[in-house]
């Protein structure tokens, strides 16, 4: 009974501290996707039509297979991630998106070799994104940046990094110029797999579940629809994300590090599972079924020049 006590105790206070180190580790991170002005136009104008037209129809699935053109930073002699290394993620992504129809593959590899380039920077002091682009741009692909680092900030006392990067669908680029994703690399294989579904999730119109761009989500869904990510089967989340506030069971531990509640003073209860989230990689499993919608509803607006 001692020994069982001890344990319980030794387990108590490994929570603790857990809970502490999640606490003071703060909630810094880059916005991956800003959506463009003319993809939230669309958007305002959907909502009013459906507003008009409840019974908006849906695409439930389809069944195309998307052309990827990765481009590799070398580092010295070596690249930073392998073809093989990629095309073995890109198996893992498929998983993710089965239910909807939608797979990648690769084409055509491309290299790039500046060290000047092994930091891609979006803070505007030292902005080299169109260095990359300028570079073997594949055109009517999606294109795929393997890069050591993603840097951004609004100043240079506010730098921050991301595991990834997304162009917003729009209209004001007709030639399909600036479409992109980018990935840091990092070693553990299960967080590039995430940051790639999440990122394809951000190429063809998905927001995160805590976005405010149209108003924060109630926690009673009396306006999923219109606020939030805008779709009703993804819980309200605080708008400072779920970063740092989902443990290593995946449970959501806002509630008791923060009172984080919504504007009708009602506390979180986010699912923990959601690749479009901020939860810890081993928690992400998939998407919900109006994520899909949604993705396949972008695809035929702004995307159907992809090959």
């Amino acid at each position: 009974m001692k020994h069982s006590n001890h344990k319980q105790r030794h387990s108590y206070i490994k929570q603790f501290i857990i809970l502490v180190i999640i606490a003071l580790s703060g909630y810094a991170r880059a916005q991956d996707f800003v959506p463009s002005k003319s993809f939230i136009a669309w958007d305002k104008q959907r909502l009013a039509n459906k507003k008009r037209n409840p019974t908006e129809v849906y695409y439930a699935k389809i069944n195309r297979t998307f052309e990827i053109t990765p481009h590799i930073y070398v580092d010295g002699k070596d690249t930073i991630i392998s073809l093989q290394e990629i095309q073995a993620l890109l198996l893992g992504v498929n998983r993710y998106y089965e239910p909807s129809g939608i797979s990648f593959t690769t084409c055509t590899v491309k290299y790039f070799r500046s060290q000047a380039l092994d930091t891609v920077s979006f803070a505007w002091w030292d902005n080299n994104l169109q260095d990359y682009l300028s570079k073997d741009y594949e055109p009517f692909t999606i294109n795929m940046y393997f890069d050591k680092a993603i840097k951004d900030g609004e100043n240079k006392s506010s730098i921050t990094f991301d595991g990834g990067k997304a162009s917003p669908p729009t209209v004001t680029d007709p030639n399909h110029l600036e479409d992109y994703i980018f990935i840091a690399v990092v070693p553990d294989s299960l967080t590039l797999k995430i940051d790639i579904a999440h990122e394809l999730g951000h190429f063809f119109g998905l927001y995160h579940p805590h976005d405010i761009t149209f108003g924060k989500e109630f926690v009673n869904e009396s306006n999923c629809s219109t606020a939030g990510d805008l779709l009703c089967d993804t819980p309200a989340e605080p708008e400072r994300s779920l970063l740092n506030l989902v443990d290593a069971d995946c449970h959501y531990i806002g509630n008791i590090l923060y009172s984080l509640v919504d504007p009708n003073g009602d506390g979180y209860v986010p699912t923990t599972t959601n690749i479009m989230s901020y939860t810890p990689p081993p928690c992400a499993k998939g998407f919900t079924q109006q994520q899909f919608e949604r993705m396949i509803m972008t695809y035929y607006q702004f995307r159907t020049y992809l090959r």
